[in-house]
Parts: structure tokens; C-alpha cells; sequence
């Protein structure tokens, strides 16, 4: 289950990294008090429409940007019917005035008790802009795992290297 959610976060966040620009519209958008220039995100919450108000939060994330405007810090919490059941806390590292990340490092805790049951440790390669390699490192397994992406008539492939094996597990997707 943690794998699942850890794999799932790992995916948004590298959607967030690799994903063009676009013109979107949202409601109730509130411009951050730090900037007056632009709109930064802070707060996102998902929800089950189908249970009852006060159990229907699945998740919720906080961000954090630094004077920049780069994202610096994400606060996620799951819940199981409504009591917070795990969090990843993610903190992003760039290398002087580089508004891509090099580096992130990432700590699961089991909530309520706040238990930290593994930390990820993950490296970023760009080209052009777009996430081209990204390999990662846990307490919990002593193997890395990379990630390559390739970008093909606006898709997105994403191949998956485990290295806990004798030989590399390789798997390919398209992940857009």
C-alpha cells in the first residue's frame, strides 16, 4: 500500500516536473501573498464525492515555494475514512538560480503516530527543459530504481529500471 501511494506521488510529482504549460481554467484560484505577479498553488484537495462530509477527504496536499517562485517543499496527507493515514513530505533542491530541480528527498510517516518508515532520496537529468532521467534511492531497499523518458509525438514514454535483481526488471509506458 505504501508503494502504491509512494508510486502514485511519484507520478504526479513527475507529471508537475515534465509537463508543458497550458492554459487552464480554475475556479476560486486565490494569488499567493508572497506574489503578486503570478498565481502559485498551495493547497490541493481530493475528495470522494460519494461519502459523507467529514470522511470524504482522500487527500491533501500543501506546497511551498521560495522567493523565486520555485517549489521547494510539498506536504501530502492520505486519509482512510476521514483519519490521516500516511505522509510524504517532499523537499526540492536546485543548484543556484536553476528553476528545475536537481534533487529531492522524500519522508513517509505513518500517521496518526508520525513514525518515519522510509526516506526516498531521488536525482533529476534535463534536457531542453524536460526530465530525461531520474534514478532513486530508499532506506527501505538498498537498490536504486531510473526512470528514462522519452518524448515522441506529444507523448510521454516512461521506462522503469529495478535494480534489485540479479538482472535489471525493465518495464515501458506511456505515461501521457
Amino acid at each position: 500500500m505504501v508503494m502504491k501511494k509512494y508510486i502514485l506521488s511519484m507520478a504526479l510529482l513527475s507529471f508537475i516536473l515534465i509537463s508543458c504549460n497550458k492554459e487552464i481554467s480554475v475556479e476560486n484560484v486565490v494569488n499567493s501573498p508572497a506574489s503578486n505577479d503570478s498565481i502559485t498553488l498551495s493547497k490541493l484537495i481530493y475528495i470522494d464525492t460519494s461519502l459523507a462530509s467529514g470522511l470524504d477527504t482522500l487527500e491533501v496536499l500543501n506546497f511551498k515555494y521560495n522567493n523565486a517562485k520555485r517549489l521547494i517543499e510539498s506536504d501530502e496527507i492520505y486519509y482512510d475514512i476521514g483519519i490521516p493515514d500516511g505522509r510524504y513530505k517532499t523537499v526540492l533542491f536546485y543548484n543556484g538560480t536553476d528553476t528545475l530541480p536537481y534533487k529531492k528527498t522524500t519522508t513517509f510517516s505513518d500517521l496518526p503516530s508520525g513514525n518515519i518508515t522510509d526516506v526516498y532520496t531521488g536525482y533529476y537529468n534535463y534536457s531542453n527543459g524536460k526530465v530525461i532521467f531520474d534514478s532513486i534511492v530508499t532506506t527501505s531497499n538498498p537498490y536504486p530504481a531510473s526512470r528514462r523518458y522519452t518524448y515522441m509525438n506529444d507523448k510521454i514514454i516512461e521506462t522503469q529500471y529495478l535494480y534489485d535483481l540479479p538482472t535489471p526488471w525493465v518495464t515501458t509506458q506511456n505515461i501521457y
